[in-house]
């Protein structure tokens, strides 16, 4: 059982507060026992006199205080990130990458080291000093003996990775490291050159295309009419792979990019952490797709086989090829056919069937999909909202948020996005569609769910083993993203009174919607209306027959409302001659 108890805003779990009480018990029989007892009863340390006219007794203080909160920050990091402690008999079950881990494997035992050190000087002991020397020998042993084969034998290939990277006791930097690294650093002529010849290898989908100085130059010289295009399909910016070449070239020589290893680490847990902060979760996990993202939330909210709801509409149901059913045994059971609002009464009339059935099943989830791009843009009826929120709390049942396009929905609501998936255990974000990555994901929601999920990510296939480019330009475009996107969406509302002022246009809203409207032309040939205006610079959507559904994303913030006004009327004209 998992018992929640809120603190103004901080959710502290019963796991948590156990997992405290452990670290700290551990923290008192094992560095207590080496750095305390074992000094303070048989080499005099709590009869010690300080000499504060030397110098080594100041110095031994500094490496006493620098152990110890060296030693705490490590022991945070076993329970935050390995969900255990620092004892071999309560180990942590994830292999701990992060913090001071990833300079050296074994910070743990060198704090303590520090520690006594620190001791030896402060009593100008020679006895103290050789057990610090007898300390650091068997800390050594131990570590070789017995730690580093425990660890190969319980996270094997991870692990092994790790060891190649990270040095036992002194940080380094070997020969793949500093290749790696070195990646982050590449001037703009070095990038470019491996950038045009490896782009697929970094997931940006490049066509063949020539090479040789004529093809690098190109590259080299941003197109001023392509940075104008005011692109009205799709929620991004439509970055291409020579953009995307560029834009990571400018942000690897504005400040270093740290790689990941394996989607850990790096850049990667920088992005983690700013989505989980600006999300209002503990935790946050990248993905490389929606679709790993929200099945893996799913199956870990379930806990094993059962049922879960759904909107018919959704991606989950829809889009997914019935991913939770086939590799999770989960049961999505699709409600509210042709709308996007699930209902309270919905649910709770399944939940009436489930328990009157003949074998005994229960509903463990309700995912919910807001905006809906099958309704092609519509979110979510916030009046219905709280209802599906109250009676899942009341029933037990947790609850997942498909917000792939949740910062679009904000500038429409002008509701913040953590306010937005506070109510939800786990709320998934894509990278791609609007942050502009060329792929993935992020799934937030709390640590105690997710701290382990990277292990799930892998055995699903998606431990990609690099991906700071995403990161890089996700983390780039979040900065800010509130501010320019509802420049843009004031932008498209003074475009679309426009239009409806004049003649030969109509525009349809979607009830509830967001960033799609249909606009209807009054020409005979839409097609060629479509053309003029892309010579204009302005490209949308292929028509069906009169109608085109226009998109609003950050190309608008190139223009002005009257300079699109002006595009729209002159194509119409042309067009009709």
């Amino acid at each position: 059982m998992r018992l929640n108890v809120k603190f103004g805003f901080v959710a502290v779990s019963r796991t948590s507060v156990w997992l405290g009480l452990r670290s700290t018990l551990w923290t008192m029989v094992l560095p207590g026992f080496f750095a305390g007892y074992v000094p303070w009863r048989f080499f005099g340390l709590g009869s010690a006199r300080v000499d504060t006219t030397r110098a080594a007794p100041w110095l031994g203080l500094l490496c006493i205080g620098l152990g110890a909160v060296l030693l705490a920050a490590c022991i945070v990091e076993f329970a935050r990130s390995g969900r255990g402690t620092l004892s071999p008999v309560d180990p942590p079950r994830q292999l701990v990458v992060r913090g001071l881990y990833r300079y050296v494997r074994n910070p743990m035992y060198l704090s303590v080291t520090t520690i006594v050190l620190g001791e030896a000087l402060v009593m100008q002991s020679w006895p103290l000093a050789a057990y610090w020397a007898v300390w650091l020998l068997g800390a050594n042993l131990f570590v070789v003996g017995y730690g580093e084969p425990t660890l190969r034998r319980r996270f094997g290939a991870s692990y092994e990775e790790y060891a190649r990277q990270v040095g036992r006791w002194i940080p380094r930097r070997d020969a793949d490291l500093m290749r790696r690294r070195e990646m982050s650093t590449l001037n703009r002529r070095r990038f470019i050159q491996a950038g045009a010849a490896g782009a697929a290898g970094f997931g940006l989908g490049a066509p063949a295309a020539p090479f040789g100085a004529a093809a690098l130059a190109a590259q080299q010289q941003p197109s001023e009419a392509e940075e104008r295009v005011v692109r009205l399909s799709g929620d991004g910016l439509g970055l291409t792979p020579a953009q995307h070449a560029r834009l990571l070239t400018r942000l690897a020589e504005e400040k270093e990019i740290v790689p990941d290893s394996y989607s850990l680490g790096g850049i990667v847990e920088e992005m983690e952490a700013e989505f989980a902060r600006v999300l209002g979760k503990e935790r946050a996990v990248f993905m490389p797709t929606g679709t790993l993202a929200n099945h893996l939330a799913v199956r870990a909210l379930a806990g094993g086989p059962s049922r879960v709801i759904v909107q018919e509409a959704s991606h989950l149901y829809q889009d997914e090829g019935d991913c939770a059913q086939t590799l999770s045994n989960l049961t999505l059971i699709p409600l509210a056919t042709g709308r996007a609002t699930l209902t309270a009464d919905e649910i709770q009339r399944v939940l009436d069937q489930t328990r009157t059935g003949r074998v005994l099943s229960r509903v463990s989830v309700v995912s919910v999909e807001t905006p809906v791009r099958r309704r092609q843009g519509e979110r979510f009826d916030p009046d219905e909202l709280p209802k599906v929120v109250a009676l899942a709390r009341r029933e037990g049942i947790r609850l997942h948020l498909d917000g792939a396009r949740l910062f679009l929905q904000a500038a429409y609501t002008g509701e913040d996005v953590a306010e937005t998936a506070r109510p939800f255990d786990t709320v998934y974000v894509s990278l791609y569609k609007y942050f502009n990555a060329a792929s993935g994901a992020v799934l937030a929601g709390p640590r105690d769910l997710l701290d382990g999920m990277y292990h799930t990510r892998r055995m699903f296939g998606g431990g990609l083993p690099n991906v700071w480019p995403f990161a890089a330009v996700a983390l780039h475009y979040l900065s800010g993203f509130g501010e320019r996107y509802g420049r843009a969406v004031r932008l498209s509302e003074d475009l679309i009174r426009s239009l409806r002022e004049r003649d030969g246009f109509a525009i349809d809203r979607v009830p509830l919607g967001t960033n799609l409207f249909r606009l209807r032309v009054r020409t005979g040939d839409a097609a060629a209306f479509q053309r003029r205006l892309a010579s204009s610079g302005v490209l949308v959507s292929a028509p069906q027959r009169d109608t085109f559904l226009v998109a609003v994303n950050e190309t608008l913030n190139r223009t002005t409302a009257a300079e699109l006004t002006e595009a729209f009327v002159r194509s119409m004209a042309d067009s009709s001659a």
